[in-house]
């Protein structure tokens, strides 16, 4: 992993605002318990760059990455091409989160615009016992 780009997203001050369209004003940024994303896979996916942590967009993934951190997101999905190794989410966030990973078929989810295989983490922020509980219940009831 490239230590300099590492460090020096991980060093930054978190915004607490961001342009709002809605507005046209600098809007707080709310925290969240339960985040659903599908950050960019330019750098993994077969029709993009295949740069991996050196492309030019894993700097969005680690700058969700320490956003979610730093608000401490109870519980974060994140969507992504299968070709996104599993570690470099484990290393990112596995020392605060329990990071489930499950891969999900076109056939499996009967819906129509996912044509390919993706992969899903499921991470959980370590000490919530109840909520982790919960979480894996549904968990073992989808797999």
């Amino acid at each position: 992993m490239p230590q300099e780009k590492l460090v020096k997203v991980f060093s930054c001050a978190s915004r607490l605002t961001m342009h709002c369209l809605v507005h046209d004003d600098e809007c707080v940024i709310e925290d969240v318990d339960f985040d659903v994303s599908g950050i960019p896979c330019i750098d993994y996916g077969p029709s993009g760059s295949q740069k991996g942590i050196y492309g030019p967009t894993f700097s969005v993934f680690l700058s969700f990455f320490h956003w979610r951190r730093s608000k401490r997101t109870k519980v974060v999905f994140i969507e992504n091409v299968p070709e996104l190794p599993v570690d470099v989410v484990r290393f990112l966030l596995g020392d605060i989160y329990y990071v489930y990973v499950f891969y999900m078929r076109p056939g499996d989810v009967g819906f129509e615009l996912l044509s390919r295989l993706r992969v899903f983490f499921m991470c959980l922020l370590k000490g919530l016992v109840g909520l982790l509980q919960m979480c894996c219940f549904a968990y073992d009831q989808m797999c």
